[in-house]
């Protein structure tokens, strides 16, 4: 089926986005995560790195599967959103933000954890998004398991005692990680608008933190289908009134796209970047080399 078979509205064509900066930029972080990947195949596992004085504490693994989980994710959803902008499909009023969202989140996520030059501070970050993960996924078969009809079920009820025990387990092995972190349980949720104002990289940048979450809250605005952050992203033109509203043509606004997909790229680049100073030998030299690992 065609598009105009699945939509309520019409697409009309209306030109084209000036991608040219963006695309060079894009190109540095793929070299960028090609350096990255290199050291950290190539790394010996004695080299005096970040990553090295990590992985041998308590949690240290933790930090690495994190941050590289994430880092996952942001570049697959990146290699996503160049795809569609490539396709036939191209650049469109709502796409395009359910793909920047994601990459900006998950990158975040991984530049929030490696952010700290201290070790125990990056341990600790790493075992409260775990946990936090933990969390969610109880959450998710706590709803599972109020389905009535499977109630009798005796797989069902199996499946509800491995669950049971899985939770006794990871909570162990989480509180026995906190308590050597010296970290309070419960660890705490993490705030990302206050977050995003904390982060290193910005430090001494004006209204860095401003730019941070006013973005943030763009993409979820446009990710969740909210006409304000619709009509703040778009060009409105042919619109007439209509009782409680206006109907109108919306287009790219260049700038809107362009602002939004820089500062996720900031961003990503930024965890990448993290990532490759913490597993960088103190001996190594590369050309994406951000100071040295502590």
């Amino acid at each position: 089926m065609g598009d105009h078979g699945t939509v309520l509205s019409q697409r009309v064509a209306s030109g084209q986005v000036d991608l040219s900066r963006l695309s060079e930029r894009w190109q540095l972080l793929e070299a960028l995560c090609d350096a990255a990947r290199a050291v950290i195949d190539n790394r010996s596992p004695d080299g005096l790195c970040a990553r090295m004085i990590d992985e041998r504490q308590v949690a240290g693994h933790r930090v690495y599967m994190t941050a590289e989980r994430y880092l996952g994710v942001a570049w697959d959803n990146h290699a996503a959103l160049v795809a569609l902008i490539q396709s036939p499909h191209g650049l469109t009023p709502s796409a395009r933000w359910n793909l920047l969202r994601p990459t900006f989140e998950a990158a975040f996520h991984a530049v929030w954890v490696l952010d700290p030059e201290e070790s125990l501070e990056r341990r600790r970050r790493a075992l409260r998004v775990e946990w936090l993960d933990e969390l969610d996924h109880r959450r998710y078969y706590d709803e599972v398991m109020q389905m009535r009809s499977a109630a009798g079920d005796a797989d069902w009820q199996e499946a509800r005692r491995h669950l049971a025990q899985r939770k006794d387990t990871n909570e162990a092995s989480y509180r026995s990680d906190a308590e050597a972190l010296h970290l309070p349980w419960p660890p705490a949720n993490i705030n990302i608008r206050d977050e995003l104002g904390r982060l290193s990289h910005c430090a001494g940048l004006p209204d860095s933190d401003v730019l941070l979450r006013s973005a943030w809250r763009a993409l979820s605005g446009h990710q969740h289908g909210r006409a304000s952050a619709m009509l703040r992203g778009s060009n409105k033109s042919d619109g007439h009134e209509v009782p409680g509203g206006a109907y109108a043509v919306l287009s790219i606004n260049d700038d809107a796209f362009l602002t939004a997909a820089d500062v996720t790229l900031n961003m990503h680049m930024e965890a990448v970047a993290l990532l490759l100073k913490r597993s960088q030998t103190r001996t190594t030299h590369q050309p994406w080399a951000r100071g040295t690992p502590d």
